[in-house]
């Protein structure tokens, strides 16, 4: 076996590129998601806390909390590029939020997600 064809299929059973042509997953996008937008979860957190403080909910939608954020620009890019974020990432922060805020537990309804 030449060098190249060695080189080749170290590279095609590299563990570290094994699997890199499959689709992420929604979770991964959502990990990826949320580092290149860390205020995210702090503006949904502190709308999810008035929402049932001021406002007497005792639930209220993610997705309801995701269009406030579309709306009010409350999260800057740093890009300078209009905020975005895809509707499936709703039901993840909804269930973050739930787990790093326990005084949030029970707020948003949430289903078994279909990758679970």
């Amino acid at each position: 076996m030449d060098g190249e064809s060695s080189d080749r299929m170290t590279q095609e059973h590299d563990p570290m590129t094994l699997f890199d042509h499959l689709p992420r997953t929604i979770q991964q996008r959502f990990e990826d998601w949320l580092a290149a937008h860390p205020g995210v979860m702090e503006e949904f957190v502190r709308i999810a806390r008035t929402l049932k403080s001021r406002d007497g909910h005792d639930r209220y939608s993610s997705d309801g909390i995701l269009h406030i954020l579309r709306w009010e620009g409350l999260v800057q890019r740093a890009d300078g590029e209009k905020f975005r974020c895809n509707n499936v990432f709703s039901s993840r922060l909804a269930r973050l939020a739930m787990q790093q805020h326990p005084d949030l537990a029970g707020f948003f309804e949430t289903r078994s997600l279909k990758s679970e």
